[in-house]
């Protein structure tokens, strides 16, 4: 049926012997949740149960399940990634994998500007002469590979009522976005800000109206790792930043 193609997309895993469906899971995500990665799921007659006792009176509550599951999931998955992230200011001389560059480069990527007119261009800094340039700007703490994200402010949204030009904006989620990719990839960062863009824009000969917004700072970080649970003691309590109208 639809639905047994539908958990063999899911899962990758299922055989049918003497008109049961046998169904399991061998993905990491099942193995603290819903399933586990040897739950079998057994399926005759539109019931279906899994060997650890679940029992689903059809396909489709099966699936209702699942979808359940794996929003909540998403919802804590990103959450522990914004909390295990933070700024590394030390790094292993140990150089980053073409595909966890490629991973960044892709958060980037999908990432929204306004009215998606895309006024960025980013830079992939990694040999050792041109991060020796980016020195002379900034301090890049050493680490093996840093992102230089630029704006041409003249192909940025403007907003009509006070012409803010949203460029920096733009610059701005997609570092955000790839400085989180960088943690889902097993990597640090640190976004700089404290530069010298003159230097920056002689050293690397950016065309005329290309600005340096941000740079971030990426690599195997060497120093220690302060707690996720750190935000209750290093930010303002929520309640000061934020108003219910």
């Amino acid at each position: 049926s639809l639905s047994t193609l539908y958990l063999f997309i899911l899962t990758g895993c299922f055989k049918r012997t003497a008109g049961t469906v046998f169904l399991w899971f061998r993905r990491p995500v099942w193995r603290t949740a819903f399933f586990a990665p040897d739950d079998r799921i057994f399926c005759r007659a539109g019931n279906c149960k899994t060997s650890a006792g679940r029992k689903y009176k059809s396909f489709a509550e099966l699936i209702t399940a699942y979808h359940i599951f794996r929003k909540d999931l998403v919802k804590m998955e990103f959450l522990e990634l914004a909390k295990k992230r933070y700024a590394a200011r030390t790094y292993r001389q140990q150089p980053v994998e073409p595909e966890k560059i490629n991973a960044v480069l892709q958060a980037a990527y999908v990432a929204p500007t306004a009215a998606n007119l895309q006024p960025h261009h980013i830079f992939v800094i990694q040999k050792p002469e041109n991060l020796q340039k980016l020195s002379k700007a900034a301090n890049i703490y050493h680490a093996p590979l840093v992102f230089l994200v630029c704006v041409e402010e003249s192909a940025a949204w403007v907003r009509p009522f006070d012409r803010k030009n949203h460029g920096d904006i733009d610059a701005s989620i997609i570092t955000d976005h790839m400085m989180l990719e960088a943690t889902e990839e097993g990597l640090n960062s640190v976004w700089i800000c404290y530069f010298k863009p003159d230097v920056i824009c002689s050293e690397f000969d950016l065309p005329q109206g290309w600005h340096p917004v941000n740079l971030l700072a990426v690599g195997y970080g060497a120093g220690p790792v302060p707690s996720p649970d750190r935000h209750h003691e290093t930010r303002k309590p929520l309640e000061t930043i934020v108003t219910w109208c």
